[in-house]
């Protein structure tokens, strides 16, 4: 499965660390890709949970655009 998430915040030189290593951590996740230029997570794993991959996302102080 792979999901991709809009968000939009302001973006610092390691907003796409951040945010990969933090959706990482997450159960189920096999891969991350984080496109800073258009404000952009694709997320691919086994069982994936939106709303906690969203909260995630919203803890780092940006904003799902959903």
């Amino acid at each position: 499965m792979t999901l991709t998430i809009p968000f939009d915040g302001k973006i610092e030189a390691e907003s796409n660390q951040n945010i990969s290593d933090a959706i990482m951590k997450l159960s189920g996740i096999e891969s991350v890709v984080v496109n800073v230029n258009k404000k952009m997570a694709t997320v691919t794993g086994g069982d994936l949970d939106y709303l906690t991959i969203c909260d995630v996302i919203e803890e780092l102080g940006f904003t799902v655009i959903r």
